[in-house]
C-alpha cells in the first residue's frame, strides 16, 4: 500500500460510519464557499430541518423560504419558484454522475472519477475524505450558472472547496489541489462491503463478500 494510502482508507470508513450520513446525502455543514453549498439537508424549510434531525444534523435556526414551499418540486425534477435554485435537482444529479468517468473493473453505479481525475464513492457526498464529492458548478452560481445538467460536474470534496467560485482553474490546478488517494483492489472491496454489504466489480456482477 503507498505511503499515507492507509490513513486515507482510515478517513474513508470513519466516513462510511458516520451517524450523520445518510445514502447519496449527507451534509452538516457547509463548505467554505457558500457558493457551492448545495443545501443538502433539505432547504432550510421547516420539513428540511425535521429531516436533518432525524440524521443528527444541526438544522439551519431560520428559514428564507415559506415552509410549505421549501421543498415543492417539478415533475421534471426542477425547483418551483419557491425552491432552491441554487441546487441540482435530483434527476441533474443522476445525471452528472452518469457522464462522469467510468473506473475500469469496478460498479460505475458505485465509483466514478471527477473532473480532476480522482476516484470518488457514491455513498460519500460532501464528507471530507479523499473518496468524497460534491455535485459541482463548473460555472459557479454567483456567476450566473445554472444548476443544469450541462453546468454540473462530479468534484472531489477537497477541490471544490479549493475552487469556490473562481472559473479560471485548469485540470492541472484542479489535481495540485486533489486529496491523495490509492486504493488498492482490496481497498475498494473493504469500502463497498462497508457501505453495501458487498462486492460488486463490474455493472450487475457480485462477487459477494469475499475480500481480493
Amino acid at each position: 500500500m503507498p505511503p499515507g494510502a492507509g490513513r486515507a482508507l482510515r478517513q474513508v470508513m470513519k466516513d462510511l460510519r458516520s451517524p450523520n450520513r445518510s445514502p447519496a446525502r449527507r451534509r452538516t455543514e457547509p463548505p467554505e464557499y457558500d457558493d457551492e453549498w448545495e443545501d443538502e439537508y433539505a432547504g432550510t424549510g421547516a420539513g428540511g430541518a425535521a429531516e436533518a434531525e432525524s440524521r443528527g444534523a444541526r438544522a439551519p435556526a431560520t428559514s428564507s423560504r415559506p415552509p410549505a414551499q421549501a421543498q415543492q418540486r417539478g415533475r421534471n425534477g426542477a425547483y418551483s419558484a419557491g425552491g432552491n435554485p441554487r441546487a441540482f435537482p435530483h434527476a441533474v444529479k443522476v445525471a452528472c454522475w452518469e457522464k462522469a468517468e467510468k473506473v475500469p473493473g469496478r460498479d460505475p453505479d458505485r465509483w466514478r472519477r471527477d473532473a480532476a481525475g480522482n476516484v470518488v464513492f457514491r455513498q460519500l457526498v460532501a464528507c471530507k475524505g479523499c473518496v468524497c464529492y460534491d455535485y459541482d458548478h463548473i460555472v459557479p452560481y454567483s456567476k450566473g450558472g445554472k444548476s443544469t445538467l450541462d453546468n454540473c460536474q462530479v468534484l472531489q470534496t477537497a477541490v471544490n472547496r479549493a475552487k469556490g467560485a473562481r472559473m479560471d482553474m485548469t485540470r492541472t490546478e484542479l489535481m495540485q489541489r486533489s486529496t491523495y488517494c490509492s486504493l488498492s483492489k482490496r481497498d475498494f472491496d473493504a469500502v463497498e462491503i462497508a457501505a453495501y454489504g458487498q462486492v460488486v466489480k463490474n455493472e450487475g456482477s457480485s462477487s459477494g463478500c469475499a475480500l481480493q
